[in-house]
């Protein structure tokens, strides 16, 4: 798939990606919503399940666990970690 150098350029300025990292996120977007309700449930669970299993439980903060968010995802929004 070819992308137009605006669509681009906008995720780069919004996301501070480079050429190569825009050009994928545009792919996995399009491919993405290619997909039916049930394959993208399908995938959001497989993608939970590589996260819970590449997380070392040990290397969570303390707080962290307690709190049960998504770390380290939620890092940016956590008062935790201002």
């Amino acid at each position: 798939m070819i992308f137009k150098k605006s669509e681009i350029d906008r995720i780069k300025e919004e996301y501070g990606y480079d050429d190569d990292t825009a050009e994928d996120f545009l792919k996995e977007l399009d491919r993405w919503s290619n997909l039916s309700p049930e394959e993208r449930e399908d995938e959001m669970n497989e993608s939970v399940l590589d996260i819970i299993v590449d997380v070392d439980y040990d290397d969570i903060p303390e707080g962290c666990k307690a709190c049960g968010g998504p770390w380290p995802d939620c890092e940016t929004s956590c008062a935790l970690f201002d």
